[in-house]
């Protein structure tokens, strides 16, 4: 359960529950689940991501040089934008009158 995982701190528990839909959650937790738990801000209209990355290199292209492992790197790439855009998808999905607009 998200919330037994996740510590959820809010003024506004009517847009934070806007915020908190199951697809946002789902999303939310398995980019946990690759990355680690990133920290979010969400302050007015905006919302921010911290992700903790650790020691992946996250988003990193293969190296030119190393082709041995390119597949492995563009895969893991590939895999990474994914969860990112899984996660925006969430976020865009929510209504039109709790959308996050920058």
């Amino acid at each position: 359960m998200f919330a037994r995982t996740y510590q959820v701190h809010a003024t506004d528990q009517i847009s934070s529950r806007a915020l908190l839909t199951p697809a946002f959650m789902e999303r939310f937790k398995a980019l946990a689940q690759r990355l680690g738990a990133p920290a979010v801000l969400v302050q007015d209209n905006r919302l921010v991501m911290a992700l903790a990355t650790g020691n992946r290199d996250f988003l990193r292209p293969p190296s030119f040089f190393e082709p041995a492992t390119a597949r492995t790197r563009l895969s893991e790439l590939h895999d990474d934008i994914a969860a990112l855009l899984r996660a925006a998808d969430a976020v865009i999905g929510l209504d039109q009158s709790t959308r996050f607009n920058p």
